[in-house]
């Protein structure tokens, strides 16, 4: 079967599988809810009270969609959420969460393009880091699951040694063993957790560790060896934009040292075996 020019791959959800929060911010009841809590309605009693957390996972989920390679979205609106008792006036949390949702994405391609224009800054700092054996990748809280990413791309196509690590986690062990051969990519968010990430760097830098500040954040001049920026976002959406300078990061560094960047050695992209 053949698609035809220009065919885009989406995906589709439904407000009641996976928003969850089902009482919180104001969301009323819908039929859907209390259908399920009726005693005996559904199997095991089971609910969309939780259901995926999309409402508190909306920046993985996002983030999941993009890594996937989906190219449409279409998402469900909760009426309850938006008109909890069916009259009066709108709830506003629930039309802010909508909003957010909405103006964020109609956004990232002009961010994206941002990023983009910066590939060959990126590019030549890939260059300088290059040759190191090790390296660490630092997030906290959302930009966790970015500093994983960044470190199994990293690995999966420059064979470079890279280990993600949780901020908080650093003087647990991981911090024995920066040294000035071992480059870290820290990853920094706007968000009100700006000064625990600076105070990592300097942790870093003190231990005389080069940094890579991939951040949407205004840091102190000269904090990090080198710095890539990314444009701000709704929090929900900002770890897809933080994906793609690391994703180019791995690339440029793959270059530089001549790997076959295209297949990558001892990787199948199909699970044929457990």
């Amino acid at each position: 079967m053949r698609f035809p020019a220009g065919f885009v791959f989406g995906a589709a959800t439904a407000a009641y599988q996976i928003e969850g929060a089902a009482d919180e911010d104001g969301r009323g009841w819908s039929i859907w809810d209390t259908f399920c809590r009726t005693p005996g309605a559904v199997t095991h009693g089971d609910t969309g009270d939780i259901a995926c957390d999309h409402y508190h996972r909306m920046n993985e989920d996002l983030d999941l969609l993009q890594e996937l390679g989906v190219g449409a979205y279409r998402f469900s609106v909760a009426w309850p959420r938006i008109q909890p008792t069916g009259k009066g006036p709108a709830n506003q949390p629930g039309l802010d969460f909508y909003r957010r949702l909405v103006d964020g994405l109609r956004a990232l391609p002009d961010q994206i393009e941002q990023i983009l224009a910066q590939e060959d800054n990126i590019a030549t700092i890939a260059g300088q880091f290059a040759g190191a054996d090790h390296m660490f990748y630092i997030g906290r809280v959302r930009a966790w699951p970015v500093a994983r990413e960044g470190a199994q791309k990293l690995k999966e196509i420059s064979y470079v040694h890279a280990e993600a690590y949780q901020a908080g986690e650093l003087k647990h062990g991981p911090l024995a063993l920066i040294q000035p051969d071992m480059p870290s990519v820290v990853i920094i968010p706007s968000d009100d957790l700006i000064a625990k990430n600076i105070s990592t760097i300097e942790q870093i830098k003190a231990r005389g560790g080069p940094v890579i500040a991939v951040t949407s954040a205004d840091i102190p001049e000269g904090l990090a060896d080198a710095v890539i920026r990314v444009p701000k976002a709704e929090p929900e959406l900002e770890p897809i934009l933080f994906n793609i300078p690391l994703q180019l990061l791995a690339y440029h560094a793959a270059a530089k040292l001549g790997r076959d960047i295209d297949k990558p050695r001892n990787l199948a992209k199909s699970v044929t075996v457990e």
